[in-house]
């Protein structure tokens, strides 16, 4: 399979569409509005969005996967159990505190919302850290 800057680029696909699914049963079955509850709209207007910037979505992940997968090989973290710690570190320290900025600065504060956004970064992060694993 292709490698860009050592990665396997098939790694980054399985982990991309991975990130994506989870992100769908996270946000689509567990905890339905709470993007929306997080962002103060209305379960209609989140119902009506655009459902094609969600294929921007996939882009996404595509680099999140290549971010953690380029991060674990100059890491040389090797491994199903270590990949998933760094990976899982990589969203609690880099991922979440950016995402969470719309708690404190946001009109409104949505403590539910952040913490599901949180929830679904630290779940995918490691299910991308897991499979990546099997690609060193």
């Amino acid at each position: 399979m292709p490698r860009l800057l050592g990665v396997n680029l098939f790694g980054v696909i399985l982990a991309a569409t991975a990130m994506l699914l989870g992100g769908y049963i996270w946000f689509v079955g567990i905890f339905p509005y709470a993007n929306a509850w997080a962002y103060g709209w209305s379960a209609e207007e989140y119902a009506n969005q655009n459902q094609y910037w969600r294929i921007l979505g996939f882009f996404i992940e595509l680099v999140i996967a290549f971010g953690i997968a380029r991060l674990l090989k100059l890491s040389n973290v090797t491994g199903l159990s270590n990949c998933v710690k760094f990976a899982f570190l990589l969203a609690l320290l880099v991922a979440i505190p950016p995402v969470s900025y719309h708690l404190a600065y946001g009109p409104y504060h949505s403590i539910p919302g952040t913490l599901a956004g949180a929830g679904h970064l630290l779940v995918n992060f490691s299910i991308a850290g897991a499979i990546l694993s099997k690609f060193e």
